[in-house]
């Protein structure tokens, strides 16, 4: 298997193919879960630009919902105002001889 000799350290050729392949499996295996994980890493970025996007969307449909409803508030009020204003001027038409 692996012999010191004159020349160095000496390695069978099974052993040096064996070592050789597994290197050269461990270098795809690596790569393929680099690569993986860099897919993984830009769908990730994509939804989560999509959802910045959602919410934004959703946050200007809301300010438009809460502007429309202060304006209904205000057209509530100005009318409770006016029956307010109408029932005063009965209770003084009622009230006079």
């Amino acid at each position: 298997m692996i012999e010191s000799s004159d020349r160095g350290i000496t390695l069978n050729k099974q052993l040096a193919w064996t070592i050789g392949g597994g290197l050269i499996c461990s270098g795809l295996y690596v790569g393929l879960t680099i690569a993986t994980l860099s897919m993984q890493v830009a769908q990730s970025r994509d939804a989560w630009q999509e959802a910045t996007l959602a919410r934004q969307q959703l946050e200007t449909r809301v300010r438009a919902v809460e502007i429309n409803q202060a304006s209904q508030t205000s057209d509530l009020r100005a009318i409770q105002v006016g029956i307010a204003e109408i029932k005063a001027a009965i209770s003084k038409i009622g009230d006079a001889p």
